[in-house]
């Protein structure tokens, strides 16, 4: 039987069976090294093994991952719902835009689509469902504006692809800020469509001054971090993996976390949770 015959059979079938990729592509490699008759490259995979995950660059995954999970624990997802919530809540529509508009303030702190979803999805998609709109609708809104997560900064996908081609991680960055933005425009732009041939509710009640200026100075802050980001990469005051360390402590100086919003503790079992999921792509690379 061929080896790329086997490595395939051997890949649907630990696929099949619900096993990680990494370790599938990890045992259909070696199928295929061991039915070639080459047991020889068996002695240096180890060693291309470490070398995949070798990067300096690399190191910024857990930090951008573990920043998105404690602003997540510590409060600061309802904060930015609130502030959509002021900006464009009161318009026909309304949860639905700010489902959209939280994602892309959003994703401008995790830079992935899944923390996207679990983060925002948990609160809107239940808010949305009980003001009338339907799950169908609810969902969808939510899983097509989370792609703005993987391509306005900091993006972990860019992150991978400047370390597997050389290129710079910064201009990845400022390449993918535009698209992203896009994408919860034309979001937007269907959503306005959709609310002219359905009955789409819309919050009636205003939200008092003093509410107003205290959610807008909450978000405020956790919303710079893409700009504290972006400004000092292009400044050249740090590299990407440094970028992500300042994105890391700088939560743990935003006031929101002194404002009601936050678990008391939320550093509480981050740690080995996000480097759990870290983990993961660290070992995706090494098969690379």
């Amino acid at each position: 039987m061929s080896p790329l015959i086997v490595a395939l059979l051997v890949f649907v079938v630990l696929m099949f069976l619900g096993m990680p990729i990494v370790f599938v592509m990890t045992f259909s490699s070696l199928s295929y090294c061991v039915a070639a008759g080459k047991a020889a490259f068996l002695m240096v995979v180890i060693e291309k093994m470490f070398r995949g995950m070798d990067s300096f660059v690399l190191l910024a995954i857990p930090m951008f991952i573990m920043c998105g999970e404690v602003m997540n624990r510590g409060g600061i997802t309802t904060a930015i719902v609130r502030f959509a919530d002021l900006l464009v809540g009161r318009v026909k529509g309304g949860l639905a835009y700010v489902n959209t508009l939280a994602s892309t303030f959003f994703a401008g702190i995790t830079g992935s689509a899944l923390s996207d979803i679990a983060s925002l999805g948990s609160i809107l998609i239940p808010s949305m469902e009980k003001q009338g709109y339907d799950k169908d609708f609810s969902c969808a809104v939510t899983a097509a504006t989370a792609i703005q997560g993987p391509l306005i900064p900091p993006s972990i996908p860019a992150v991978l692809v400047a370390s597997a081609t050389g290129l710079s991680t910064g201009a990845l960055f400022w390449g993918g800020a535009v698209p992203g933005i896009l994408i919860g425009l034309g979001s937007a732009i269907v959503i306005f469509v959709e609310g002219r041939f359905r009955e789409f509710p819309k919050r009636t009640e205003p939200i008092p001054f003093k509410e107003a200026v205290r959610v807008t100075l909450n978000s405020i802050l956790p919303l710079m971090t893409v700009v504290i980001i972006m400004v000092g990469m292009s400044s050249g005051g740090f590299t990407p993996t440094e970028a992500a360390a300042v994105a890391l402590v700088y939560p743990n100086a935003d006031p929101v976390y002194h404002h009601g919003f936050c678990d008391p503790d939320p550093h509480n079992g981050v740690p080995g949770y996000r480097l759990d999921a870290a983990s993961d792509v660290r070992l995706l690379l090494k098969t690379r």
